[in-house]
């Protein structure tokens, strides 16, 4: 039999929405006509043209993609501001306890007062104790929780006669924690006076939750001291902020 090539073919087609811009070609339907019978089966379809026409001469919108996610950038704020700088810094080998780019640390110098911080000055007394009574707490405080702290004045008082600094009668002392401060275990001289703090040359760091007490021994190995009729003054000056 022979084989009939079809070229062009007529074309129904069927349209939602025509003209509209959510149009969408939905069915074509192609009929190919014969005039021979029976129709021959061997047939090839080479090429068909579809033309769609549109009454208001716009063309409708492609459809998006139903599977394609949706991209979203979050907008940075200051907390993630912060983190990146603080990355900068460690990236670049330029951070130090003194350089911390987050605002509730600033960068300051370890000397003058923090923006958010506060200066305190505590200071207690008691009456000059006896030597068998050994270490005696004239003050103590907690620093709470969220706080850092800086100590840069002292004073290590005694109201009565008969002492003289280095003789070791009086032995002042300064715990942080569960240390001695640095060259204060067992300070043999008065440091200040009361009401009035010793500047320090070196700040002492102290943290949150950290106890921090005065002490004071009596050896009184001159026999001068006047005890239960003389008082020891301490004080702590410094200052805390928040971390």
């Amino acid at each position: 039999m022979p084989t009939t090539r079809v070229s062009q073919a007529p074309l129904q087609v069927g349209v939602q929405g025509v003209g509209s811009a959510a149009s969408a070609v939905t069915q074509v339907v192609t009929e190919v006509l014969f005039d021979t019978s029976p129709p021959p089966t061997d047939v090839h379809v080479t090429q068909i043209a579809i033309e769609v026409l549109f009454s208001n001469h716009i063309p409708p919108s492609p459809l998006a993609n139903p599977q394609t996610p949706k991209l979203y950038f979050p907008v940075p704020n200051q907390f993630d501001c912060c983190l990146a700088a603080e990355e900068d810094y460690y990236r670049g080998f330029k951070r130090s306890l003194a350089r911390i780019a987050c605002p509730t640390i600033e960068d300051w110098d370890g000397r003058s007062l923090p923006s958010l911080g506060r200066e305190f000055f505590i200071q207690r007394s008691i009456v000059t104790p006896t030597t068998i009574s050994g270490d005696n707490t004239v003050l103590s405080f907690t620093l709470g929780p969220g706080y850092h702290g800086m100590i840069y004045g002292l004073v290590f008082a005694y109201t009565g006669t008969g002492f003289t600094n280095g003789s070791g009668d009086l032995l002042f002392r300064l715990q942080v924690g569960r240390a001695w401060a640095r060259n204060l275990g067992a300070a043999q001289n008065t440091l200040g006076a009361p009401g009035s703090p010793f500047p320090m040359a070196d700040y002492l760091d102290i943290t949150q939750n950290q106890n921090v007490q005065v002490l004071v021994n009596v050896p009184n190995t001159s026999g001068l001291i006047q005890i239960g009729t003389s008082r020891i003054v301490c004080g702590v000056q410094g200052w805390t902020y928040p971390i």
